[in-house]
């Protein structure tokens, strides 16, 4: 059951790793040509929607391999929880420090 779970963090943790990175890039891309002095509202509104996005699809990734191991659902949930958590505050970090 504890390889299950630390099976399931290795395959989450590389799975937001790369949802994390293509997200910040296409952000990067949708506030190039925007001056944040000016549009601050309009930035503030792209750090939102792309946040958004990658908080619904790892919890997409969590409940998808919360299914594959019934028996630690539970426990799946509760600690990926704490990682989506991390990488939601990682990526507004990264966003605002731009």
């Amino acid at each position: 059951m504890k390889e299950d779970i630390e099976k399931v963090v290795v395959e989450f943790t590389n799975h937001a790793a790369k949802m994390y990175s293509w997200l910040f890039s296409q952000f990067s891309n949708s506030i190039r040509n925007i001056k944040r002095s000016e549009a601050e509202n309009v930035f503030k509104m792209q750090v939102s929607k792309y946040s958004f996005e990658l908080k619904k699809q790892l919890e997409e990734e969590v409940n998808l391999l919360a299914e594959s191991f019934p028996e630690t659902r539970g426990q799946i949930k509760t600690l990926l929880s704490e990682k989506i958590n991390y990488y939601l505050q990682a990526f507004w970090q990264k966003c605002t420090s731009l």
